[in-house]
C-alpha cells in the first residue's frame, strides 16, 4: 500500500488502550414555511422559472435559520439554530437534499 499523508486517517489509534467517550442526545429542530407571514424560519429563494416554488416542486431551493430546542415543544429552552439549505432534488418522491450546520448557543440550558 503506498504511502500517503491521508492514509493516516484510515488508521485505528496507535494504542488499543485509549478509550474514546460518546454522548448521545436528542434535539428538536422547529421549521415554519414561509406562508405569507412574518413567523417563518425557512424561505425559498429559487426555484425553475414558472414553477411554483414549493418543496413538492423539484428544484426549488430553500434557505432556513431553524431553532433548535431541548423538547417538541417550540417554546422550550433554545439549544441553538440549525442554518442551511433545503433543496427539492427528485421529480417523483418528494426527496430533498439537506445541508445544515448546527450552531449550539449553550453547552447545557438546564443547568445554566
Amino acid at each position: 500500500m503506498p504511502a500517503h499523508p491521508e492514509s493516516d486517517l484510515l488508521q485505528p489509534p496507535p494504542s488499543s488502550s485509549t478509550v474514546v467517550a460518546h454522548q448521545q442526545f436528542v434535539v428538536y429542530v422547529h421549521v415554519t414555511v414561509a406562508n405569507g407571514t412574518n413567523n417563518f424560519t425557512s424561505f425559498p429563494v429559487t426555484g425553475i422559472a414558472g414553477n411554483e416554488f414549493s418543496l413538492a416542486q423539484f428544484g426549488t431551493i430553500y434557505v432556513d435559520d431553524d431553532y433548535i430546542t431541548t423538547t417538541e415543544s417550540p417554546t422550550s429552552a433554545v439549544l441553538g439554530r440549525s442554518r442551511g439549505t433545503i433543496t427539492a432534488t427528485d421529480l417523483v418522491r418528494g426527496m430533498f437534499q439537506v445541508s445544515v450546520t448546527f450552531v449550539f448557543v449553550s453547552i447545557n440550558p438546564l443547568h445554566s
